[in-house]
């Protein structure tokens, strides 16, 4: 047997002890670059602000039922109208503490001290002034139901719309950095399919090289080895390019916790395998689909709003109704010419006759309410069909992996077979390169499954907020 035929069997294995030496390697794991994502990516860590927004809009709104403090001091000089023509004096000094109740209510504590000739309805006090403590209570329109209580409880349903904007932002971009890590794992398997194909072909053309020196082998032969050779340094070159390029893209999701981007990760960094497709339980279907529908933001967000829009409503028809309050103050006038014990007391009634202000909002929530509760089902619907859309596209890859993982084991057998051929002068060179690169192109689709696979999976995590 020739040595060229005999080379041509052992290839393989001079290949595979041949490679680089193996180093200890750091692995970039897809855990590591979620946590990345989760911890330091700008949009993620910008989305956050949107709770503080939130409740900086809550304390806005709880500002309406911030205690106030008034205190007023006037002079007065003006023309008696008892005496006209004659010059009179007083001297008015107010101060009062109000506060505002969620209940509508508005309770009041003060003193007033007024002397001189005060003018009327301004009434005289004692000279140590009178206190005074009071209460305006609604008993119909405003009584429990309020714009600035509706206010207060719509601003408190912004804390949990803002955490739904922000999974959804840290759901969506960890989907997109796993997408992108797995891009990156199988672009540089790929390029070690073409790494060790290349070097097939180096090999191969330095024995047809030697051969050709011993008139073994026509000098066609060392052109037909070389062109093989550079087809291959050509494809090598593009798996590189295409690892680097997955590198890039990865790299934008991937920063440190003081906001400066890391560089690039190293092929070093990749994983030495990729995970087989596999079946999965068929109960985590159930779970994702339960998964999906209790903690999707979209549909969390829908019914927030939802909340909102009744309170809208609660408002409008308490607006429609009668306003009846009741007013009580009763005080204490103290010092020389005090008179002791003072009451204020009163009610007050007034009926809104169009009503066209309350009628036009109550009816513009219960159309929002309509559409939102359409908007609602057509999301759950579009959820669901995300779920069984990933299940459907793990169960394919997996046939297909399996289907595929055969065809490479039948593409070995044949260069396996061509190599024998060969080396009984019974096939080609030509074949055998043909052989090669379509185990090589078996072995990429294999990879190409495998990555569908992966991305599939991250899409049911995703549909299911299980990331």
């Amino acid at each position: 047997m020739d040595a060229f035929p005999v080379i041509c069997l052992i290839m393989p294995f001079l290949v595979a002890l041949g490679g680089e030496p193996q180093v200890p390697r750091k692995e970039l794991t897809l855990p590591g670059v979620l946590s990345r994502v989760e911890a330091a990516y700008p949009k993620v860590k910008g989305i956050a602000q949107e709770r503080q927004v939130a409740a900086g809009k809550l304390r806005e709104k709880q500002g309406a039922f911030d205690t106030t403090v008034s205190v007023g001091l006037e002079y007065l000089s003006y023309n008696s109208a008892s005496s006209r023509g004659k010059n009179a004096e007083a001297s008015i000094s107010t101060a009062t503490v109000e506060m505002a109740m969620r209940s509508g209510a508005k309770l009041l504590v003060g003193r007033d001290a007024n002397s001189g000739l005060v003018k009327s309805p301004i009434s005289s006090t004692g000279s140590d002034g009178t206190i005074y403590a009071g209460i305006k209570l609604p008993l119909l329109r405003g009584a429990g139901v309020n714009e600035k209580s509706i206010a207060e409880l719509q601003a408190k349903l912004g804390l949990p719309l803002a955490d739904a904007a922000i999974t959804q932002v840290i759901v969506a971009s960890k989907a997109a950095a796993g997408g992108a890590y797995w891009e990156w794992v199988a672009a540089g398997r790929k390029l070690t399919v073409a790494r060790d194909l290349l070097a097939l072909a180096v090999l191969r053309a330095k024995q047809i090289a030697r051969e050709v020196e011993l008139g073994a082998q026509p000098p066609i032969a060392v052109t037909e080895a070389e062109q093989e050779v550079r087809r291959r340094e050509a494809g090598l070159n593009k798996a590189d390019r295409d690892v680097q390029k997955a590198s890039i893209k990865l790299a934008g999701y991937l920063w440190q916790d003081d906001g400066t981007p890391l560089p690039p990760p190293a092929a070093e960094q990749l994983p030495s395998e990729m995970p087989a497709p596999a079946f999965l339980d068929v109960a985590r279907l159930q779970v994702s689909r339960e998964g999906a529908l209790a903690k999707r933001p979209e549909i969390l967000a829908i019914a927030l709003q939802l909340g909102a829009v009744s309170l809208d409503e609660r408002l409008a028809l308490n607006d429609g109704r009668p306003d009846l309050s009741l007013v009580l103050q009763p005080g204490q006038d103290m010092g020389r010419l005090g008179i002791g014990e003072t009451l204020k007391a009163g009610i007050n009634f007034s009926v809104p006759l169009g009503r066209w202000d309350a009628s036009g909002r109550r009816d513009t929530a219960r159309a929002k309410t309509i559409k939102l509760t359409q908007d609602r089902e057509l999301t759950k619907r579009q959820v669901m069909l995300e779920v069984d859309d990933a299940w459907s596209a793990i169960l394919a890859a997996v046939e297909r992996f399996h289907a595929t993982d055969a065809e490479v084991a039948l593409a070995k057998r044949l260069e396996e077979g061509e190599r024998k051929r060969f080396a009984e002068g019974d096939s080609t060179l030509f074949l055998v390169n043909q052989r090669e690169r379509a185990t090589a192109e078996a072995i990429g689709r294999l990879i190409d499954i495998q990555l569908e696979y992966q991305q599939a999976l991250l899409a049911l995590d995703a549909a299911s907020i299980a990331l």
